[in-house]
């Protein structure tokens, strides 16, 4: 559809102007030099004239006690707290209309600046926060994705999970996303559902038929595989398989109990391929799987502040920006220690 737009002119043009005057009216302004004021000097006796007979002087209207902020320093420990002040005299709203004494508009302009200012240089000056991660569970979506790109294929078994519950708007918070018993039914049946077609396995007795292998097996394995090499093809599958699966590197006993799994659905005559379904069935019902880790080093300090690792950044930005788990590029370069060498390059690549 092609949409013409029509300049203004005459009057229309004037009732624009008019517009945006009125609009720039009620953008808030802030007194000048701000910087150059001090709070117990410029602040704290407009809050004794004009605010202690609701927030102080044994007075805390709304739960806000004023008069126990003495100093700067006081301010910014109470930080949180200062974030509302500032929203509600920047609006207007403090002290609330219909009070004889208020404080006048260069006054209100002269708190709100102080604030904002005081606060923003508090925020970049003082040390780093970056609060604990809870350990988040893959939501439907996410569950989704990843199954598509890691097994190749893509059917949604999460349609059939119930819903995940949502908090602040978002439906992948950590703290949200719990795990039911019927969700955990769920991850058992879908497992199932999943090796099933991401894995052919050959008639009973017969050899595999390479024409019907599956895009993942094609991804893993080089047919015919004879019987002396099964082993070697099976652990030349798992570690990389687990690797891209769990998002990070494994270690041997992973590896090994993984192994074991396929070895006995073997051993219980079983093909290669149904022991590969097996260890396929085992990763997705794995914690290391459907949830997404960030180990804490030093979980008895909680004011300790650790970097991320290369491959807990990849997860992180393939998850914000993908949905999904990280590629083969992403892998790659956090093997080599290269990722935050290059992260610049490798955001614009996934956008």
């Amino acid at each position: 559809m092609d949409v013409k737009f029509r300049p203004y002119k005459g009057d229309k043009l004037l009732d624009l102007l008019k517009i945006l005057v009125a609009s720039l009216v009620v953008v808030p302004v802030y007194a000048a030099d701000t910087s150059k004021r001090s709070f117990e000097r410029d602040i704290l006796p407009i809050l004794e004239g004009y605010c202690y007979a609701c927030h102080g002087d044994g007075q805390n209207k709304g739960g806000i006690q004023l008069d126990a902020f003495k100093m700067v320093g006081d301010v910014h420990r109470g930080y949180k707290l200062w974030e509302q002040v500032f929203r509600k005299v920047r609006a207007g709203e403090m002290p609330p209309e219909g009070r004889k004494k208020r404080p006048s508009k260069e006054e209100q302009a002269l708190i709100a600046g102080w604030i904002r200012h005081s606060l923003d240089d508090f925020y970049v000056n003082s040390p780093p926060d970056p609060g604990r991660v809870t350990v988040r569970r893959l939501n439907r979506s996410e569950y989704n994705n990843v199954i598509r790109d890691l097994l190749k294929v893509d059917f949604k078994p999460a349609k059939d999970f119930p819903p995940d519950d949502s908090g602040h708007g978002f439906d992948n918070i950590g703290d949200v996303l719990s795990m039911s018993p019927l969700l955990l039914e769920k991850y058992l049946a879908a497992a199932e559902k999943i090796a099933e077609q991401a894995v052919a396995v050959p008639a009973k007795g017969q050899p595999m038929d390479s024409k019907r292998l599956t895009a993942f097996q094609q991804q893993y394995f080089r047919y015919p595989i004879s019987h002396n090499l099964r082993r070697a093809a099976a652990e030349g599958f798992v570690r990389p398989f687990l690797r891209r699966a769990y998002r990070r590197e494994v270690t041997q006993e992973e590896v090994g109990r993984v192994m074991r799994l396929a070895k006995q659905a073997v051993d219980d005559g079983g093909s290669f391929e149904e022991g590969v379904r097996l260890a396929v069935m085992a990763t997705l019902i794995s914690p290391h799987f459907i949830f997404r880790w960030e180990l804490d080093g030093t979980p008895d300090k909680p004011k300790a502040i650790r970097s991320l690792n290369e491959f807990e950044l990849a997860s992180r930005l393939s998850f914000f920006i993908w949905g999904s788990l990280p590629d083969d590029q992403l892998l790659q370069l956090t093997n080599q220690g290269q990722l935050r060498k290059n992260l610049n390059a490798e955001v614009s690549r996934m956008l």
